[in-house]
């Protein structure tokens, strides 16, 4: 799943891929997104653990474990200010 996606959208994917037997949930572009909301919206859909994330423009850079640890500090980080575009540093 794509980060900064559409909730809903994100949701109804998640509920398709648990319905044919998918139990984790591979996030994406969390370099780049500024919010999460989906990400969350599909693990509860699906009932999905988080698996790897795509953290870098790279794909040659490959996944990294998405631990609850990376996961806090990629929402804390897209709902601080200096996270924010155009937001104080």
């Amino acid at each position: 799943v794509a980060a900064g996606g559409d909730v809903d959208e994100a949701a109804d994917i998640a509920a398709s891929f648990s319905a044919i037997g998918a139990q984790r949930l591979l996030a994406t572009r969390l370099d780049a997104a500024r919010r999460l909301g989906a990400l969350l919206a599909a693990a509860e859909a699906g009932r999905f653990a988080f698996s790897d994330a795509g953290v870098t423009p790279h794909i040659a850079d490959g996944l990294v474990g998405l631990t609850p640890g990376v996961l806090a500090r990629h929402l804390v980080r897209s709902h601080s200010p200096a996270g924010r575009q155009g937001g104080p540093t």
